[in-house]
């Protein structure tokens, strides 16, 4: 019933408007705050890194579907390839070849998609590292 009522005044309470999802990594970016974004067309795309930034702009088609003209939303799934690992911080995939950073826990190897996350691993990894998930 809660969410019926959230949907039926979704726009009387701003209907996330102030919001963008970044396209490579899926995460909600608030349009104000994003720490980057590149104009593209007529269209600014938000982004939650820089890194995420410099991965769209190498290859922009790659995150952008011909039926998806807004970018509001993901152009694939997290993981693009089993090859891949999820960033337990921020939930971002991560080819382990070019990872920024990688942390060894409890027996498994984990792969982060910067500094930051690798820094907020560090201060406690057994919150973090869920050992029922699969990478």
């Amino acid at each position: 019933m809660a969410l019926y009522w959230l949907y039926r005044n979704r726009f009387r309470l701003g209907s996330g408007a102030g919001y963008a999802i970044d396209p490579v990594c899926g995460m909600q970016v608030e349009r104000q705050l994003a720490p980057a974004s590149v104009l593209r067309g007529d269209k600014t795309v938000f982004f939650c890194s820089d890194r995420c930034r410099d991965r769209f702009v190498a290859n922009p088609e790659h995150y952008v579907r011909a039926d998806q003209p807004t970018m509001t939303h993901r152009a694939e799934p997290r993981r693009t390839n089993m090859s891949q690992q999820i960033d337990p911080i921020c939930g971002m995939s991560v080819d382990p070849e070019t990872a920024a950073a990688k942390r060894e826990y409890a027996g498994k190897t984990y792969y982060f998609c910067g500094l930051g996350c690798a820094k907020a691993f560090d201060l406690k990894p057994e919150v973090f590292a869920d050992t029922t998930r699969s990478a």
